[in-house]
């Protein structure tokens, strides 16, 4: 088994499912697919690679994120100011809007894998199983 890293975890319910981790030791977005027959999602994943500048910005916006929950666990913040602190509210926003919809075409990937996850944000780890 080769663990790899996770970078981030935009969308988590019950386990991640969406975000961007190591494939091959290559940076891919994951997502996770949504198993209708039992109406939860699967254990199923798609990824696709992810090019630099998109990735760059991800990753910018991840550390923005995890300044954040790191002023909620201290108290230092409200949790109506997420998922940014009020300083970087205006870049957090800025990179949103350069994002855009360009993870749309990544979400279906070219390549299906079973992960098990482990760890916390800023320390998680996947291991993928095609």
């Amino acid at each position: 088994m080769t663990w790899e890293r996770v970078w981030t975890v935009n969308e988590y319910y019950d386990g991640p499912i969406f975000g961007v981790a190591d494939y091959r030791g290559i940076p891919h977005v994951y997502d996770r697919e949504w198993d209708a027959n039992s109406d939860e999602y699967g254990p199923h994943f798609r990824l696709a690679k992810i090019d630099p500048d998109l990735l760059a910005l991800v990753l910018e916006d991840w550390e923005i994120w995890l300044r954040w929950q790191t002023a909620i666990i201290k108290k230092r913040v409200d949790i109506d100011t997420h998922p940014a602190l009020p300083e970087e509210r205006a870049r957090h926003e800025a990179i949103r809007a350069e994002i855009g919809n360009r993870f749309d075409a990544l979400k279906d990937g070219p390549i299906e894998a079973t992960g098990t996850f482990r760890g916390r944000d800023g320390n998680r780890q996947v291991c993928w199983r095609a």
